[in-house]
């Protein structure tokens, strides 16, 4: 009986309060299209990207967001996932380091570009800009950065979900993982107490 209620107390915590926010596929918020081009501002720094919707934010009267706060910058950030719901549109992405050389790849779209480092006294490198257009399916596409950057730079990553998205094995891997470390550590938890129960006592 003991067992059963540490695995349950294990379990509980880990799949049921971190289960929302994996089966969502974090925050995602619906680029705008205008002229069937989604204009897409990046700003690379040690050790994220910031997206913002520079359509969005024309429209909210912020045509350029290089001279405003970053208050009012945030309103336009979406994180980690984007989505275009307008399959075989155009996405012009407007690119900024904010301090080293930084990359940006999306390997399905041939993209590959280098950001250029900003000159000293300045807050942003020049900025660098390349036009695509989206595939007519429904594709989630990966960014990252390929330019080594520093110690978080592998986690230097963003998903654009194009029209419906498509399959995405990620949750289903982490809870995978989770299941089987919880299942090494519930037979290893079996075997201590299994051992305490066996030793005489006094």
């Amino acid at each position: 009986m003991k067992f059963y209620l540490v695995i349950f107390l294990m379990l509980f915590p880990v799949i049921f309060l971190t289960a929302p926010a994996t089966a969502s596929g974090e925050a995602s918020e619906e680029f705008i299209v205008v002229d069937g081009l989604y204009k897409v501002r990046i700003e690379a720094s040690q050790w994220e990207f910031k997206v913002f919707d520079m359509n969005l934010a024309a429209n909210e009267g912020y045509p350029d967001l290089s001279i405003v706060g970053d208050t009012i910058k945030q309103e336009f950030e979406v994180k980690h996932r984007v989505e275009f719901s307008e399959k075989g549109a155009n996405v012009q992405f407007n690119l900024y380091s904010r301090d080293v050389q930084h990359g940006f790849s999306i390997n399905e779209l041939d993209v590959a570009v280098a950001m250029n480092r900003p000159e000293p006294g300045n807050e942003f490198g020049a900025a660098t800009s390349v036009e695509r257009t989206l595939p007519n399916d429904d594709v989630t596409y990966s960014s990252f950065c390929h330019i080594f950057c520093g110690l978080g730079h592998p986690d230097m990553k963003v998903k654009f979900v194009i029209g419906e998205g498509s399959f995405e094995a990620g949750p289903y891997v982490f809870y995978a993982a989770i299941l089987i470390n919880v299942g090494i550590f519930g037979m290893t938890l079996r075997s201590i107490i299994t051992k305490l129960d066996s030793i005489p006592s006094e």
